[in-house]
């Protein structure tokens, strides 16, 4: 795959800044230029953005009228597999489970070092009943969380409401004992 980072001038003219292979590279050069700015000021630029050599979109960032440049749409993870990409839903996922894909320390540094672990045994697991699935109208995920267990209950529920807090998202009890509901906004764009 190939991806490009493109710009458009106060003339609406499109042009191609830089190409690689490596999307690591285009990420970087994408947010350094944002950062630092004066290299779009030289080139007059409005828009910024990159596609990949399909013409996918995956990052677009606009000038407002007073010289900052906003970030409308970051999808860095595109070529991702879903189970390793850096996104909200696998943070608080992966937290609540403890259960990682293969290699996940080498193959997603970043979603490992933000997923919270603990070693006191406190993940959900076999018997307790976790999975996701999306809203399709609005775009939220929602994990689901039933807890079978009876002698470890409270702590179990403990390490969900910690996840939740830490991640600042909304923990829903259902109308069940022990069954939870955690709404995660707009995480459906990150799935093809």
């Amino acid at each position: 795959m190939n991806y490009y980072i493109g710009y458009t001038t106060e003339n609406n003219e499109d042009h191609i800044l830089k190409k690689s292979n490596n999307i690591k590279t285009i990420k970087y050069s994408v947010l350094n230029m944002i950062k630092e700015e004066s290299e779009l000021n030289k080139l007059n630029a409005t828009v910024l953005y990159v596609n990949t050599n399909y013409e996918d979109e995956i990052f677009v960032a606009f000038k407002n009228d007073d010289g900052d440049w906003e970030i409308e749409l970051n999808n860095f993870e595109y070529e991702v597999e879903d189970d390793y990409k850096n996104i909200l839903l696998n943070k608080i996922y992966y937290s609540l489970t403890g259960t990682f894909p293969d290699n996940f320390k080498m193959t997603s540094p970043d979603l490992y070092d933000e997923v919270l672990k603990t070693n006191k045994g406190t993940y959900l697991q076999d018997g307790d009943e976790a999975g996701w699935g999306f809203d399709t109208d609005s775009g939220d995920a929602l994990i689901s969380i039933n807890i079978n267990r009876n002698d470890e209950d409270e702590k179990i529920i403990n390490w969900v409401k910690n996840v939740g807090r830490h991640f600042n998202v909304d923990l829903i009890e259902k109308r069940y004992k022990n069954c939870y509901i955690i709404k995660v906004k707009d995480q459906m764009k990150y799935f093809k």
